[in-house]
């Protein structure tokens, strides 16, 4: 070989070394019979696995979902009219047909964690044409993957949403449609007494849809408004609660207390936390026990490397039945007991969840005690 022909040789043999060591996508190559030439820096990253591990040693199919090159085996083999056997044809057969050969599979790490990748892999020729191996790239797709779950979770949710509010719009918009025929004949008899007691339910039931109204627009706000953090001191927080809910609170007969160790402030988004905390102590309130000899509602907070709010009551409790799909929309514990749009514990679950905080609760007939917890921001 001539000096300038080795030396351009030798170029491009760097070069695509460099592109192969550098490449975003897990690049893998093998000999026809599919043991691994070449494994790069991202198919290292992305296995964990070092090359010299591979190389010379061992097939694609060591870091595939075995019971997915089966699966696959018979799908291909039904639908290319060959007969397959699991292995690395499987992973080549379209290529050996001519044919497009980008699937998505599901790799399994060296920790046996598993990965869904998007593969494509090529025929690699010599000069001559003559296929000497086989080339694929992988791409990580669990974002994607993620990504959809989520779509698929929020069409749900928008299906089920769309059902239960025309429903419950449609309830007190019939009623009151109804009581204005009433009040049109009780004004042509002159019976006045009952217009009055017609215009109190219209006026009831245009309260129950204004509420409704501002639950949908306060499950929008959860996903979509980006709060600012700020410095939220948690004594005044809870006192200002208190007297938010100081008629429902006196209507009840429910006792309200909180306790804090000191004065605590946090650093969080003000505005979601007090959708979370309104609609647990709401839910407490609404759903107390008049069978107790005291009912109450408690709020007790810790800060350390997160900071904690349990919320505690002595009420109804939660049914079993409906522990399940808690956070649900649309979800009533006891319709008999309390009316509502059953969003506020979606809503106080999509704040929570947009904070980056959890919560966990148990509950019985003795009552429910929820926790939240909500990383420090320092």
């Amino acid at each position: 070989m001539k000096p300038s022909v080795a030396a351009d040789y030798e170029a491009r043999h760097h070069l695509l070394e460099a592109i192969l060591e550098n490449a975003a996508h897990a690049i893998i190559s093998t000999t026809i019979d599919g043991v691994i030439t070449s494994f790069n820096r991202a198919a290292e990253e992305m296995l964990g696995y070092q090359a010299e591990e591979l190389v010379g040693k061992h097939n694609p199919g060591l870091f595939h979902l075995g019971e997915q090159i089966v699966q696959r085996t018979t799908e291909f083999s039904k639908k290319l009219n060959i007969n397959l056997e699991p292995g690395f044809t499987t992973f080549v057969c379209h290529n050996d047909l001519g044919l497009d050969n980008q699937f998505e599979w599901t790799y399994v790490r060296k920790n046996g964690s598993r990965l869904p990748v998007l593969l494509s892999i090529t025929a690699l020729n010599d000069a001559a044409g003559v296929k000497t191996g086989y080339l694929g790239i992988a791409q990580d797709i669990s974002q994607i993957k993620d990504t959809e779950k989520r779509l698929k979770r929020s069409n749900d949710e928008l299906a089920q949403f769309a059902y239960r509010t025309s429903h419950d719009l449609k309830a007190p918009l019939s009623t009151i449609k109804g009581l204005v025929g009433f009040i049109e004949e009780d004004l042509e008899n002159k019976d006045f007494d009952e217009v009055e007691q017609n215009l109190q339910k219209i006026s009831k039931q245009a309260g129950k849809l204004e509420n409704l109204v501002v639950d949908i627009l306060n499950l929008a706000k959860s996903d979509l408004e980006d709060q600012p953090f700020e410095l939220v001191d948690l004594a005044m927080f809870f006192e200002d609660l208190r007297q938010s809910y100081e008629l429902i609170l006196n209507e009840t007969g429910v006792v309200f207390s909180f306790q804090t160790l000191g004065s605590i402030s946090v650093k969080t988004q003000k505005t979601r936390l007090k959708q979370i905390v309104g609609n647990l102590v709401l839910n407490s309130i609404k759903y107390s026990d008049p069978s107790k000899k005291t009912m109450h509602v408690e709020i007790s907070s810790k800060v350390a490397d997160d900071f904690c709010i349990c919320i505690e009551d002595n009420g109804l409790g939660i049914p079993l039945e409906h522990q399940d799909s808690l956070f649900d929309m649309f979800t009533r514990f006891h319709p008999n007991k309390a009316e509502g749009s059953g969003l506020g514990m979606s809503i106080a679950h999509k704040n929570i969840k947009s904070i980056g905080g959890s919560i966990i609760f148990s509950s019985s007939n003795l009552g429910t005690r929820f926790i939240v917890k909500f990383p420090l921001i320092k």
